[in-house]
């Protein structure tokens, strides 16, 4: 997202992660509040993990 560096200092926490999956599992499990991702990626990885039952493990 363009010009997110200049307010990261201002969220309460900010992380990155490689893994695309990871941001799902996080947002399932009540972990985070926001995900900024790549809408149709971020979709079709949420319907995949449901469909698999892995997003608990």
């Amino acid at each position: 997202m363009l010009g997110i560096e200049s307010h990261i200092e201002s969220f309460a926490s900010y992380s990155e992660f490689a893994d695309q999956r990871i941001h799902s599992r996080m947002l399932f499990l009540n972990r985070v509040d926001v995900v900024l991702a790549d809408g149709l990626i971020f979709a079709e990885i949420n319907h995949r993990l449901r469909a698999d039952r892995t997003y608990a493990d």
